[in-house]
């Protein structure tokens, strides 16, 4: 861990930081994780960090990032302004609503959008000079997916600052979530757990409410944990009509679309019948917690290719933004790839 020096700065206001903040503030590290319960102090600590890094590097880039533009405006913007910026909005700090950013008097620029789309992408793609980073912040980054992440990767590139980095702020989500399994599991980031019950900010009414919480959310919530909230046996299943199952689709006109291709198995009668070797793809969206969303589901048998292709992108959801399709579709996957669209060998449920 490497130290973020703090000499030569002229305070406007006071940060008083909690143990684990303070190591957090003070680590390098190109990805930081902080997770825990609700109430920990992990946005606190990352919008300050964001502030004081504009501050620190005169005429850097930084940006702050929720799932959805919506999201940011009405919940992240509204803190940061308030209670970070404080004082300094209007004086030491501009901000110019019209461009999504805040100017620091410095020439540092700290943009913020959403990425639920690629309108919402295009808009903070620009930000900067030129298009490069010193330091982003993904709040509720379980909403987010890995492309969101390998995205702001690729565009921390501004050379302002002595480092660069990414912040990741979240309540635990499933344990097969990407954040869980490739940065926290894998060692690829540095991580600080924080609880609400270590926060000396929060109001005695805000812990018992905490405490009433069960299940899944207090797990969450409460203790911090990342556990499965999906692929449990429920006893209570009860059909469609009156019941509490329903074949509606869940889809998500907002969000980005992911193809599932399955290029064939042995069904049905044997080679040369209308059923055997059928072409399966399916249409899902990221869910909340990590995972996917199959919504509708395509087959086929004995068709070409590009007729498949056709034929699914004339059921109205868009283009995909991810095809995962297996290794052995080479075919395929050279369709795919005529049409510009990047492919996965891979896709876990």
């Amino acid at each position: 861990m490497s130290v973020l020096k703090t000499s030569n700065i002229k305070p406007t206001a006071v940060y008083r930081a909690l143990p684990w903040q303070e190591l957090a503030w003070r680590d390098r590290t190109f990805t930081i994780v902080g997770s825990g319960s609700a109430g920990g102090g992990k946005s606190r600590w990352a919008a300050e960090k964001m502030h004081a890094y504009m501050k620190r590097y005169p005429g850097t880039t930084g940006l702050m990032a929720r799932k959805t533009y919506q999201s940011m405006v009405n919940s992240t913007l509204l803190f940061f302004k308030h209670r970070v910026i404080g004082a300094e909005l209007g004086k030491t700090v501009q901000h110019i609503e019209s461009k999504h950013r805040f100017e620091y008097s410095n020439g540092s620029v700290l943009g913020y959008g959403g990425m639920l789309n690629e309108e919402q992408r295009e808009a903070i793609r620009g930000i900067g000079l030129d298009g490069g980073l010193g330091i982003a912040w993904m709040e509720e980054s379980t909403r987010f997916i890995r492309s969101d992440y390998d995205e702001l990767v690729a565009r921390m590139r501004d050379s302002v600052g002595d480092f660069r980095q990414i912040i990741l702020t979240t309540n635990p989500g499933a344990p097969n979530h990407w954040i869980y399994q490739d940065l926290i599991m894998a060692g690829a980031a540095s991580v600080y757990y924080s609880g609400a019950l270590d926060n000396p900010y929060n109001p005695p009414e805000y812990i018992d409410n905490l405490k009433r919480l069960t299940g899944i959310l207090k797990k969450r919530l409460v203790d911090g944990q990342w556990v499965q909230a999906e692929g449990v046996v429920y006893d209570n299943f009860m059909p469609e009509d009156g019941g509490n199952v329903t074949e509606a689709a869940d889809y998500d006109p907002a969000k980005p679309i992911i193809w599932g291709v399955d290029d064939g198995y042995a069904y049905g009668q044997g080679p040369g019948t209308a059923s055997y070797h059928p072409r399966v793809i399916l249409f899902a969206q990221e869910s909340a917690q990590g995972g996917v969303h199959i919504f509708d589901e395509y087959f086929a048998c004995q068709e070409l290719g590009e007729t498949s292709i056709d034929n699914c992108l004339a059921r109205g959801y868009g283009t995909p933004e991810q095809v995962y399709i297996d290794s052995s579709a080479a075919e395929l996957r050279g369709r795919f790839w005529g049409r510009g669209w990047f492919t996965f060998r891979r896709l876990i449920l």
